[in-house]
């Protein structure tokens, strides 16, 4: 009989303060034992500082960003804009959405530079990355740069998260209820929960974009924090006989 094994990743390390302080509690639970951060969002330099005091239990991910979604909150590439042009919308910032880059691709060269700087980025803090992910998978709708990514990752021997295959989990993190339900339909073998857990506050209400309106954002998230938080988790995963790991597990 394959074992169930529970992945859960929380992302956007680094998106605000409250992403950050939501993050880290998340993490110091125990169940989630993953985390993305991106060096390109505003607040990537405290992520950085908080992941360290965690780096013994959690593995950490270079969570890949060429988009920036939220309305009146965005961020530009981490490199000069003038050196990767064809990143950027007319506003000089990351496009809100991936659909972007279908429409009007960017230069590779331009792609590969910026994610190699991302990485470095993170190397640069003392963090140690053990994977690499994309913030809203981006390559979804431009295909063309799986190879790239996949490159990109094994030259810093980084596991690629889409490399994986992992099923996902079938409910959301928002609740006890549907992380109970979603365990018991969840298959054998390795599943994947990802999760966005945040302490609700003023930078989180202004988060929004045109399919959830500000104040959704910082409710869901919170929502997920307190799921992700609850002691309750981790003897419902042993009840349904599921081991909680993280990508270091994977190597």
């Amino acid at each position: 009989m394959i074992p169930k094994q529970l992945l859960i990743r929380v992302d956007d390390a680094g998106l605000n303060d409250e992403t950050n302080r939501g993050i880290e509690a998340a993490l110091r639970v125990g169940v989630a034992r993953s985390v993305g951060i991106m060096a390109c969002a505003p607040c990537f330099k405290e992520a950085a500082v908080r992941l360290k005091t965690l780096t013994h239990s959690v593995s950490v991910g270079v969570h890949l960003t060429l988009n920036s979604e939220w309305t009146g909150y965005r961020w530009k590439p981490l490199l000069p804009v003038s050196e990767v042009s064809s990143l950027v919308d007319t506003d000089g910032f990351l496009p809100r959405n991936h659909q972007f880059y279908h429409e009007r691709p960017p230069l590779l060269d331009h792609v590969v530079a910026e994610l190699r700087a991302q990485i470095a980025a993170v190397l640069s803090t003392g963090l140690t990355p053990c994977y690499a992910d994309e913030h809203m998978v981006f390559s979804a709708s431009s295909p063309w740069m799986l190879d790239p990514i996949r490159e990109i990752a094994g030259e810093a021997g980084l596991i690629y998260d889409r490399a994986l295959n992992l099923a996902r989990f079938p409910k959301g993190a928002d609740s006890i209820e549907n992380i109970t339900e979603g365990l018991r339909s969840a298959p054998d073998g390795r599943t994947l929960l990802i999760a966005h857990p945040a302490e609700d506050g003023p930078h989180m209400r202004l988060l929004g974009h045109d399919r959830n309106p500000p104040g959704g954002p910082a409710r869901e998230r919170s929502n997920e924090l307190a799921t992700l938080t609850d002691p309750r988790l981790s003897t419902l995963l042993s009840e349904h006989g599921v081991q909680p790991i993280g990508y270091a597990d994977l190597r």
